[in-house]
């Protein structure tokens, strides 16, 4: 409610815009070990331990009711912002996993088109948990990002998407 207060802006794989999810939204309800594994395989990342998983069975059936919230918005478009972002004038940097299953890359792209200062960078080998599957990669990006000169809230350009597989040097000293 008060966007003046925010002087940059990075979402990471962020939903918000309209989109029919292409997964099974209940494979993010687990009930047993199995079904935890097969969320798991949901995203491009290493199986852990058994005990891990038991673990997030255990937190999940405790504090699913954040999962079932951000899915029921997503499916009823409930909070979607389409057609919402244009009075953003803060400097916006969006990071995405170019194999995001969950939130793809096409709502990153919806997001730019709405936010003519928007910059989109994608990373080729990463899903939807990009921040901790590709953190080598995405931390320079929002260092720089975070810690480049401010520049005037109306006058930054467009830009276009950056695939950071192959341009991560160039995407983080843009």
């Amino acid at each position: 409610s008060a966007p003046d207060r925010v002087s940059r802006l990075a979402l990471l794989a962020s939903a918000g815009m309209r989109y029919e999810p292409t997964f099974n939204v209940h494979v993010f309800h687990p009930e047993s070990l199995d079904e935890v594994r097969r969320m798991i395989e949901a995203f491009p990342m290493t199986v852990p331990p058994q005990f891990i998983q038991q673990d997030l069975l255990r937190s999940m059936k405790t504090e699913n009711w954040i999962v079932k919230r951000s899915l029921d918005s997503m499916l009823t478009a409930r909070d979607v912002m389409d057609g919402k972002l244009g009075s953003l004038t803060m400097p916006v940097l969006l990071v995405w996993g170019a194999k995001d299953g969950v939130t793809p890359l096409s709502v990153g792209e919806s997001i730019r088109s709405e936010l003519k200062q928007a910059k989109l960078v994608s990373f080729a080998q990463c899903g939807h948990l990009v921040p901790s599957e590709c953190a080598s990669e995405v931390l320079p990006v929002l260092e720089d990002f975070l810690r480049s000169p401010a520049t005037s809230r109306t006058s930054a350009p467009r830009q276009s998407s950056t695939s950071a597989a192959t341009t991560g040097a160039a995407a983080a000293a843009q």
